[in-house]
Order: C-alpha cells, then sequence, then structure tokens
C-alpha cells in the first residue's frame, strides 16, 4: 500500500511537534549575512507567513524501483491556515481511483473508494495560540527558519536563474521512519514551492510539482465543512496512530491500491 498523506504535503498525524524534537537549546543561529542558505530560509519564512489561504494545481509521481512501476496522480488542493486542507488527486487515465482528503482543526476525513467508505479520524487541537504542525503543509507554507535547520539538516543545493534548491536530510528517528532524502525546489521570484521530491525508506521516489498556485484565494470554514456522505458508502470512525488503544503506523495509508 502506498503512502498518500507524504511528508510535509498533507496531515502527517503521527509526528511530533517540532519543538519536542530537539531540546530548545539546539535551535540554531541564522547569520544570513554570510549564509546564503540562512537568507533564503529567512526570506521563505517572511514570505509564507503573508500566505493565509491558497489553491494550488499539483500532480504527484510514484516510482517504486522493486516493482519497476511509476504511477501519476493530478488534481488540487486548497488550504487555509491554520489547519483546513481538502486533497483531490484522481490517478491518470482511470478517475475512479483517487486520493481525497478532508483535514479541519477537529477531524480528518479519508475517502476509501475501494469499500465505499470515509474513515474519521478525531485529531487533537493545538494549545491556545499556537499552530498545529501535526499538519505537513506547515512546513511548505508555515516555515519557522530555525525549527526547520533544527529538524532537518539542509543544504543549499544550487540556485538558478528561477529556482533555488534546498536538500533535506531527517536528523530524528520519527522523520527517518518517513524518508531518507528529500528536495525542495522554491520559485526565487515569490518563494512559493515548485517541487518537493523525496525518498522513502523502501527507496520508492515520490515528487510533487506545483505548476499553479494561487494565493489569497476566498476560502472559509465552511468550505471545509463535514462531506456529505455518497449513496451507499458508510462512515467509519477511526483512532489516530499513537491513540489510546490505538495501533501506531507510521502514517495514515491509502486503503484504495
Amino acid at each position: 500500500m502506498k503512502k498518500v498523506l507524504p511528508l510535509f504535503v498533507i496531515c502527517r498525524l503521527s509526528a511530533p511537534a517540532l519543538g519536542q524534537l530537539a531540546p530548545k537549546e539546539t535551535t540554531p543561529k541564522l547569520d544570513p549575512t554570510n549564509s546564503q542558505l540562512d537568507a533564503y530560509l529567512l526570506r521563505w519564512e517572511a514570505e509564507m507567513k503573508k500566505i493565509k489561504t491558497f489553491a494550488a494545481r499539483c500532480t504527484r509521481t510514484e516510482k517504486n524501483p522493486v516493482f519497476e512501476t511509476t504511477d501519476r496522480f493530478q488534481g488540487t488542493i486548497h488550504f487555509m491556515k491554520p489547519s483546513y486542507v481538502l486533497l483531490h488527486m484522481a490517478k491518470k487515465g482511470d478517475d475512479n481511483v483517487y486520493d481525497r482528503f478532508l483535514c479541519t482543526p477537529n477531524f480528518l476525513y479519508q475517502y476509501v473508494p475501494s469499500s465505499k467508505e470515509i474513515n474519521v479520524y478525531k485529531t487533537p487541537n493545538a494549545k491556545p495560540g499556537q499552530q498545529r504542525d501535526d499538519n505537513s503543509l506547515s512546513f511548505l507554507f508555515g516555515l519557522k527558519a530555525a525549527d526547520a535547520k533544527r529538524r532537518y539538516d539542509l543544504k543549499l543545493a544550487k540556485t538558478d536563474k528561477y529556482y533555488v534548491y534546498v536538500d533535506i536530510i531527517p536528523r530524528s528517528a520519527v522523520d527517518k521512519a518517513e524518508f531518507q532524502k528529500a528536495r525542495v525546489v522554491l520559485n526565487k521570484a515569490t518563494m512559493l514551492p515548485r517541487q518537493l521530491w523525496f525518498q522513502q525508506p523502501n527507496k520508492e521516489e515520490v515528487l510533487w510539482d506545483f505548476p499553479q498556485i494561487k494565493p489569497g484565494v476566498d476560502l472559509r470554514p465552511a468550505h471545509f465543512a463535514r462531506p456529505k456522505l455518497p449513496q451507499g458508502w458508510k462512515w467509519v470512525p477511526k483512532r489516530l496512530p499513537g491513540a489510546a488503544g490505538a495501533a501506531r503506523p507510521k502514517t495514515i495509508r491509502n486503503q484504495n491500491r
């Protein structure tokens, strides 16, 4: 079964908060004057703070080196801070095979077309005044430069006329269980993400491409309301990974394929 709650992109609910991964005293100091990477990270952070909502067209390509297969999906993501996400990705050539998730501050709804079910997970609330960072879009659109450098080994791989390329290596056991290495490509003019590539521990590679991102779209909590149950489908209550009495998988996985 393939992972469809990918790193940095959608609701990695089993991950602890950034602040739990390393002591506060290990937070690195940023030096934008002498470090080009730090300068880009701080600019990225500043630009992402301005974004409250966005809609994006995206594609996802999954390569499995063991079975020598490549699966391609295309669709959209709608996002509103602090933690509202609607994702729909359909397999190219077969719209009946798709991933669909709705994430709110209190619930995650996972569509399982193969069994005509919607899994319902109750999600933990953030403390007052604190933005939840278990929503993995917080890395791309809620980046805190110092936290990112503390959590990951970051390297400025290269830059060109249009893009900035940052390589990412996990530091913690939690993140190493999710991915071995990653690369994010940022638009140099806007600092919006263009691509996110990562390699999972099983060597499978996933590439997300965002050819179009529109910040500032008119989104409200009502756009992320509890979905209507399609005819013939059923609700299935689920426990979050790590919840009392629940199994503890590293991620919630797609059950459609």
